[in-house]
């Protein structure tokens, strides 16, 4: 082991050992999470052409409000907009299944908007009609009159 002179002093020794097995660990981890992406890759490719059917069965807008923007993009500066075709190209699985996502919560929101509409006019028609009530006699309770302070307590020692 060797030894490295510490700037808060003494001799401090390096463990060899502890740094290999660091590293070892964080290639491990490294190699995991690329098969973890590769994998979910394959995955979305296999599920990405169905996934735009759906898509365009949802609300094809979204599907042409992309096309639009990368083109639009390609206007406005040329090299980003080839480049932003080109990955929406080579990562089309990934597309597919943001532009799903998008679709699919539209959709959602779309829908739970309706939903409350038709509460909130339920509620309006409920709002214009007189209901029949009792009126309910409760016997009134005696509100209890704080006791008077006395210059017997010890707290008003501290006062004097």
């Amino acid at each position: 082991m060797a030894q490295r002179n510490s700037p808060f002093g003494g001799n401090r020794k390096i463990n060899t050992g502890s740094i290999i097995i660091g590293a070892v660990v964080m290639i491990v981890i490294v190699v995991a999470l690329m098969s973890i992406a590769k994998l979910t890759y394959q995955l979305l490719s296999l599920i990405a052409i169905p996934l735009l059917l759906i898509t365009a069965i949802i609300d094809y807008k979204i599907i042409v409000n992309y096309f639009n923007w990368v083109v639009n993009l390609g206007k406005n500066n040329l090299l980003l907009g080839i480049g932003a075709g080109l990955l929406s190209i080579f990562f089309y699985p990934v597309v597919a299944a943001i532009l799903f996502g998008r679709a699919f919560f539209t959709w959602r929101l779309k829908r739970g908007m309706k939903e409350r509409e038709e509460e909130m006019a339920s509620e309006q028609q409920q709002i214009g009609e007189y209901i029949d009530f009792e009126e309910i006699k409760k016997p009134r309770q005696k509100v209890k009159q704080p006791r008077a302070n006395t210059k017997d307590s010890d707290y008003d020692q501290f006062f004097d």
